[in-house]
């Protein structure tokens, strides 16, 4: 029997998903903390937040996901993470041009 290890796609998609893991939990830290820090939300404003965070989960994630389903994987979720990479990285940009708003977080 031969180990995963030992095969390029499992490497590949292991660490594509660990990193995408790790963004996913280091910006549900820092999310929040940047809109308390930064933007000096209110505790109306960060439960707003919260409660867009699950909404769209729940009007785009799951419609979307029984959609996509019937794509390539692989092509669905190097995308999709692109798609997040370059959003997120929006937010340091919108920073240093004094421009970042809650709307945008």
């Amino acid at each position: 029997m031969t180990s995963l290890w030992r095969h390029h796609d499992f490497r590949q998609l292991w660490v594509a998903e660990t990193a995408s893991h790790v963004g996913t939990q280091v910006v549900g830290v820092a999310l929040p903390v940047v809109a308390v820090a930064v933007l000096a939300a209110t505790p109306l404003e960060m439960g707003v937040l919260t409660a867009l965070e699950t909404a769209a989960f729940l009007l785009v994630a799951l419609p979307a996901g029984a959609w996509v389903d019937r794509w390539r994987r692989q092509r669905v979720l190097v995308r999709a993470d692109t798609v997040r990479a370059a959003a997120l990285a929006t937010i340091p940009v919108a920073y240093l041009l004094d421009a970042l708003t809650l709307g945008q977080l």
